[in-house]
């Protein structure tokens, strides 16, 4: 399962966007766009904590 899943199904805001998306990092890197890479990870991190609290809030520790 993607965290991508996860997200729409917790009812969370994605961290892809319509320009960047895991797949598209390797060419991201190639072209030099490392400052899109990095906004696009901590969306990614963002993403990855909001889910964690969420899951805390519904299930505990």
């Amino acid at each position: 399962m993607s965290l991508d899943d996860i997200a729409w199904a917790l009812g969370l805001t994605s961290s892809k966007t319509k320009d960047i998306e895991g797949s598209t990092v390797y060419e991201l890197f190639h072209s030099g766009r490392l400052a899109d890479i990095r906004e696009y990870n901590l969306k990614d991190i963002r993403l990855t904590r909001k889910i964690y609290e969420r899951l805390v809030n519904c299930f505990g520790r």
